[in-house]
């Protein structure tokens, strides 16, 4: 009777334990580094930054605040609201680390976003994950620092993706 009822317990414990394995599977999955071609084709539109929705859709004929790959040159470009920018990237499966990043100086009288914030989440990011069609970035410690949609043109606004102000 005493060797049934430790054949029991032994079984249950194996059940749990290989039961608690599966999740590890699922992680790795969606830890998969983009590649570059998912990363290099379109224009990154910002979403949220710092946990706070983009606030504006342009006006037809103005840029979306984001910005696009050139994985040939290892190089972005894009648009901060007011002033272009642009720099370096180097990337290792995830790992992602901006440098020689800059900017126009242009003065605007309105500004959507704080450009300057928006410069920094680059030079804190340190990884890169793509689910679908949004890239996060994320710092050392995995905090979301900006989100991205994935848009197939060159960042500009059509006609059928205005609002009115």
């Amino acid at each position: 009777m005493m060797k049934s009822k430790a054949l029991i317990v032994l079984f249950a414990a194996f059940a749990m334990y290989s039961c608690g394995t599966t999740k590890t599977t699922d992680t790795a999955a969606k830890t998969t580094p983009p590649t570059e071609e998912a990363l290099a084709n379109g224009y990154w539109e910002l979403v949220r930054m710092a946990g706070v929705p983009a606030i504006k859709t342009p006006a037809e004929g103005e840029r979306k605040i984001g910005f696009a790959f050139n994985s040939n040159q290892n190089q972005i470009n894009g648009f901060a609201g007011c002033n272009n920018f642009f720099g370096s990237y180097v990337r290792n499966g995830s790992e992602i680390t901006f440098s020689k990043m800059g900017s126009t100086k242009m003065a605007c009288v309105r500004n959507v976003i704080n450009e300057q914030e928006y410069f920094e989440k680059f030079s804190q990011a340190n990884k890169l994950k793509l689910d679908d069609n949004l890239l996060t970035l994320l710092d050392s410690t995995n905090n979301v620092l900006a989100v991205f949609k994935h848009a197939a043109n060159d960042g500009m606004a059509n006609a059928t993706e205005t609002t009115e102000e």
